[in-house]
């Protein structure tokens, strides 16, 4: 991974971090905005937010997706975007665990598995996905 690309990592992780707490209010999660990533490079496109609990239903995601626990720290989320030209971040809802993008990304759906201490354990998670 070269620096650029991990300095992007960050920087969205930060985003995430900063509106996993706003997912109470629905007109939150889900907007369209240009956003600045470095320098002067933009992305323009739709941003969209969620939360997926650790039994796999959802506490918080966009009109029209749904998401599934497919088995222990493995998750599906199913989305009507009908585009792979996007990336997702995201991150487990507690200190101690992580989550990360393993599969490839497809038309209508992501996977995420979450990992506590390394090993796959169910968690919930939040994240986000931005068009590119």
């Amino acid at each position: 991974m070269s620096p650029e690309d991990a300095q992007l990592i960050m920087q969205r992780l930060e985003v995430l971090e900063r509106w996993k707490m706003n997912f109470e209010r629905p007109d939150r999660y889900s907007f369209w905005k240009n956003i600045q990533l470095y320098d002067n490079h933009r992305i323009i496109g739709g941003i969209y937010g969620g939360q997926v609990s650790s039994t796999g239903s959802s506490v918080t995601l966009p009109t029209g997706w749904t998401s599934t626990k497919t088995a222990t720290g493995k998750y599906k989320v199913t989305h009507n975007l009908n585009t792979t030209q996007y990336t997702v971040v995201a991150i487990g809802g507690t200190a101690a665990d992580t989550a990360d993008i393993f599969s490839a990304i497809n038309a209508n759906y992501f996977e995420v598995s979450t990992l506590a201490l390394g090993v796959l354990a169910d968690s919930n998670f939040y994240f986000i996905l931005m068009l590119v």
